[in-house]
């Protein structure tokens, strides 16, 4: 017994030393900082004053009432091994350095009071801190930064809601942080990657602000029975962005147009009941995960998709409701091609914008009615390669261009309200441009401030001069610019450039379903004392009036047509023939025609509409067998190894050595940048981009313009003649072009007397030798082009082939 109490007796002294070493242990410091890099210095001084050791170590509790911290002091901070409680709301600092608490630094920390006026948290500040319960975000705070509080399991106090000047939640801030929930404040715009990911009990609705959410941002979440709503101009960047969460329902807003491959945002939503999906196109799921596999989902959708949701064959299993769309004042973006048939119609008078590279088409007869309408038209460069309608690449340009399109073959398609194009341009670069309805320059706005300017092509004054050059005019500030009318447009800036319509009938063009008509100028009479040329008169800058590709085969016009080409540095024009080439005319774009003796106008039939540049109907000279061709061409081409132009000559012995508008196209020059120039001459000096002549002496004079001294190459890119001769009188080299293109360098100028082309007798076989008896199987034309009825002994042309006659 008396060795039993002896040992209690030793057992409660034991217990009261330890509690008393304990409490010594526990340590709590309240210092002010009197300069900074003092911390360690007052604390020891704070120790000295209690007869405690002066070590950091044994400090539990630590208090600053006043002071600012510098770098030696939080490096003092992280020695405190043993720090539970850290109050900071005296000091007068504005940052947590990044890394300052992370792992195993302040390894016991529980409790964090901050600096009452801070406003940044840095990068991993308390990465993984696995005591942290309390972390009371200050009012003051402006960021916060990645991973800041990850894998802080335990934490579940930052305050109620996020301080209101946190804009962006960064990745991984909160990851796994098991026990936290607080709300999201209308103002933050950005939630990155795993930002919330496992927290389990994590709930809030998001604010209206809210504009990317990154992948897995609230995998595992809580989201406990919300009707969760996304707003407008919201994108989901990555994958799983709600996977596993627990809402009720959720809203996609109207701007919400598509999950990308992969993204699976809402798989193991378990208590999902609805979806409601506002977007004005079916909703482009490239995942066929993206819904939980629940056929009682009810998706509720714009009426006039119900049916082709219901068709689709991935949500044709979950339950399909409409919605009255009628009563929204708002804009609805077309983002993906929508086709209004026979049974579809948006409700009401809806607001709609095509975006860029979206097709509108809208068939049967009932009536279709729009308020405002806007297009968009983007306008793009690239090192590399022109793309078309991202379907078509012509290599060796660099613009390329993507166009809202709109087709109704219905005629009773109105727009009540405004009609507008906004097109993208790059800065100092002219654009050639035709609108499909009537526009004032005065209407004309850009974003951002940009000045810009705005030229038409005066062909009277060419006509006047009897001068290719100097005829671009500025357009007056108030002036009026016809629909189908081509004009150039320049900004002091990249920016978007809106183009109104005017409220007359024009604006209704888009929605046409009958021919359209553009009026050209005579542009004929010269001045006093000047002899106007046919190569100067009648012309026009028109455009395709639709607001699609335009097949020119289908023109009321049979002339060529020259359309330019904006490069990276330059414009450079092409000449295209309507019989020889095949080419569709993009949405707004401009083009040079000759206004003809016999007519002063151009038409556009409905059935060139196409919502493709691909060309299914061919020009007439390709529709012909070989034995049917009356005509042969080549076109030659001139690069520098980068850009690139072309002239062509057509051998044909019905047309005249005179120029002829029915046929021939007058070159017109690119006099900027480096793009090289290549064009015919006839005696008379006029310059040609496609010259169709007779056979004549078999010979054509080529010019070239070098912009910059180099290598040069001359190419036959097309060639229905056979045997083609270049002659290069510079240094005496003959070449023959079927056969292999020509390099030769060549100084900064213009020459017109370097190089010949010689196509008499071209073809491979050489001369044919008949006797004069024999029949004609074709007809015979002289070396004049002439043609000859019975030919006697001598040299003629027979189908493109040099026969000689015995």
């Amino acid at each position: 017994m008396r060795k039993f109490r002896l040992l209690l007796t030793m057992f409660i002294v034991s217990v009261c030393a330890v509690q008393r070493a304990w409490a010594q242990d526990e340590q709590t410091i309240t210092v002010s900082i009197a300069e900074s890099g003092g911390l360690a210095t007052e604390i020891f001084a704070a120790q000295a004053n209690g007869s405690l050791e002066q070590t950091l170590t044994t400090v539990v509790h630590l208090t600053v009432i006043s002071g600012e911290l510098n770098d030696a002091d939080w490096t003092t901070l992280k020695s405190m091994t043993a720090l539970k409680t850290l109050n900071l709301s005296g000091t007068s600092n504005k940052v947590i350095p990044a890394n300052q608490f992370k792992n195993d630094i302040c390894p016991n920390l529980e409790t964090i009071v901050f600096p009452s006026g801070l406003e940044e948290i840095g990068d991993f500040a308390f990465f993984m801190k696995s005591y942290l319960k309390t972390a009371v975000l200050p009012s003051t705070l402006k960021t916060l930064g990645s991973y800041a509080f990850d894998q802080c399991r335990i934490l579940d106090n930052i305050g109620e809601t996020l301080p209101s000047g946190v804009k962006v939640i960064p990745e991984r801030c909160f990851f796994y942080c098991e026990k936290l929930t607080f709300s999201i404040p209308e103002g933050v715009t950005t939630i990155g990657k795993s930002a919330f990911d496992g927290c389990y009990k994590f709930s809030s609705t998001l604010p209206s602000t809210l504009k990317s959410i990154g992948s897995s941002a609230f995998e595992n979440c809580s989201m406990q029975d919300l009707d969760l709503v996304l707003y407008d101009g919201i994108t989901i960047t990555g994958n799983n962005a709600f996977d596993g969460c627990k809402m009720k329902s959720i809203s996609f807003p109207r701007t919400y147009t598509s999950i990308s491959n992969g993204s699976y945002p809402l798989v193991r939503c378990s208590n999902l009941t609805d979806v409601t999906i506002l977007s004005p196109t079916i909703l482009d799921r490239r995942s066929s995960l993206s819904l939980p596999d629940k056929p009682s989902i009810t998706i509720h959708v714009p009426d006039y998709l119900v049916n082709t949701y219901k068709a689709d064959t991935y949500f044709s299993k979950y339950n399909i409701v409409g919605i009255d769309i009628s009563d929204y004042d708002v804009v609805w973006p077309l983002d993906y091609s929508l086709d209004l048939n026979s049974y579809i119609r948006m409700a009401g008078e809806p607001k709609i914008r095509v975006g860029h590279n979206v097709n509108l088409t809208i068939n049967g007869t009932d009536a279709q009615k729009f308020k405002d309408v806007t297009l968009w038209g983007h306008s793009m460069y690239s090192s590399a390669v022109t793309i078309t309608n991202y379907n078509n690449y012509n290599y060796n340009n660099y613009h390329y261009t993507n166009w809202a399109q709109v087709l109704s073959t219905c005629d009773n398609v109105t727009v009540t309200g405004d009609v507008s194009e906004r097109i993208q341009t790059y800065g100092a670069k002219w654009y050639f441009i035709s609108l499909p309805f009537d526009i004032n320059v005065a209407d004309i706005s850009t974003d951002d401030g940009a000045k810009f300017a705005i030229r038409y092509y005066d062909g009277a004054a060419r006509a006047a001069t009897n001068t290719a050059t100097g005829n671009w005019k500025d357009h007056a500030n108030d002036a009026d610019i016809p629909a189908g009318t081509g004009f150039i447009y320049m900004t002091s800036a990249t920016t978007w450039t809106t183009f109104k319509a005017k409220a007359n009938a024009t604006r209704n063009n888009i929605f046409k379903n009958e021919q359209l008509t553009t009026t050209l100028n005579k542009n004929n009479t010269p001045d006093e004392g000047v002899t106007l040329t046919a190569a100067n008169k009648g012309w026009n800058l028109v455009g395709n009036p639709w607001q699609c590709y335009y097949n020119i085969h289908k023109m009321n016009y049979s002339a060529p047509i020259s359309v330019a080409t904006v490069g990276n540095y330059s414009v450079t024009y092409t000449a295209y023939s309507l019989q020889d080439d095949d080419y569709a005319l993009e949405p707004n774009q401009a083009f040079f025609v000759q206004c003809p003796d016999g007519s002063n106008t151009i038409g556009f039939p409905i059935d060139g509409r196409q919502l493709t540049s691909e060309v299914t109907s061919a020009g007439a000279s390709r529709q012909l067998t070989p034995g049917e061709k009356t005509r042969w061409l080549v076109d030659v081409q001139i690069s520098n190894g980068e850009e690139t132009d072309k002239t062509r000559l057509v051998v044909n012995h019905a047309a005249l050595m005179d120029y002829e508008q029915q046929c021939d196209a007058s070159k017109f020059m690119s006099y900027d940048g480096t793009v090289p120039q290549i064009y015919s001459l006839d005696a008379e000096g006029t310059e040609y981009a496609i010259n169709e002549r007779p056979m004549d002496k078999g010979t054509l004079r080529l010019g070239v313009i070098i912009k910059e001294g180099g290598q040069y190459s001359l190419e036959a890119i097309r060639n229905e003649m056979g045997q083609v001769l270049l002659i290069d009188h510079e240094t005496g080299i003959t070449t023959d072009l079927s056969q292999h293109g020509y390099s030769f360098s060549a100084e900064a100028g213009a020459d017109e007397s370097r190089f010949t082309l010689s196509f008499l007798g071209s073809d491979a076989t050489g001369i044919q030798t008949v006797s004069d008896s024999q029949p004609a199987a074709e007809d015979y034309y002289n070396l004049k082009g002439q043609r000859v009825e019975q030919p006697a002994k001598g040299v003629y042309v027979v189908g493109g082939k040099k026969v000689m006659v015995k």
